[in-house]
């Protein structure tokens, strides 16, 4: 699996320990099966799909880390 997957499972598994997946798929508007998809790591979400989890979890999730820096979330220190 690649970096790039392991991130969006990441997000997918956090945004799951808050919300159903039901409740994910709907705010991103896709099927339940896809967000599961997602969160299996056997794919990733793309164009608006991608923007829309992202920024989901921005507003939901915590911080994904990319070598040790923050994409979204709090500023390292």
């Amino acid at each position: 699996m690649t970096e790039e997957l392991k991130r969006w499972q990441q997000m997918v598994v956090e945004l799951h320990q808050i919300f159903t997946l039901e409740y994910i798929a709907i705010e991103i508007g896709v099927s339940v099966r896809q967000v599961s998809n997602w969160k299996a790591g056997a794919d990733r979400p793309l164009g608006m799909n991608a923007v829309k989890l992202y920024l989901f979890h921005g507003k939901h999730g915590t911080p994904v880390q990319v070598e040790g820096t923050p994409v979204h979330g709090e500023v390292a220190k």
